[in-house]
């Protein structure tokens, strides 16, 4: 069973607070994403749960549908993430803190590389 990360909670709580909807992208299957979301005590601050996704690219262009794709990004810890956001058109953010090197994941070349979703988070929380 998958873990959440110590700081994910909090980038919840922070970027809902700043207006930032947030919502899950992943191959993972949705009936245990639903459940360990509520689990881990995230599920409040999710506009949106997308498990089981087969093509991850189709699944954020579903969810942007009417949305400007420059004013979203897709965080992802594995170099699959970003090429799927990069596929979306959306903002790459690799997070280095999945099952690859962060060696790996920066040659995918996303557009933005952080060590933790604290980091990410401190983006922008300064603007807010």
């Amino acid at each position: 069973q998958p873990f959440v990360y110590p700081d994910a909670k909090l980038f919840c709580e922070r970027m809902v607070g700043i207006e930032m909807p947030l919502s899950v992208v992943s191959a993972h299957p949705g009936e245990y994403l639903e459940r360990e979301a509520h689990e881990y005590g995230v599920r409040p601050y999710l506009r949106t749960i997308a498990g089981s996704a087969k093509d991850k690219a189709c699944e954020i262009q579903r969810l942007i549908a009417g949305r400007n794709p420059a004013h979203v990004a897709y965080i992802g810890d594995m170099t699959f993430d970003v090429i799927a956001a990069k596929t979306a058109g959306v903002i790459s953010i690799g997070v280095a803190t999945g099952y690859q090197t962060l060696e790996r994941r920066a040659a995918a070349e996303p557009d933005v590389l952080v060590e933790s979703r604290t980091e990410l988070g401190e983006h922008f929380w300064a603007f807010a």
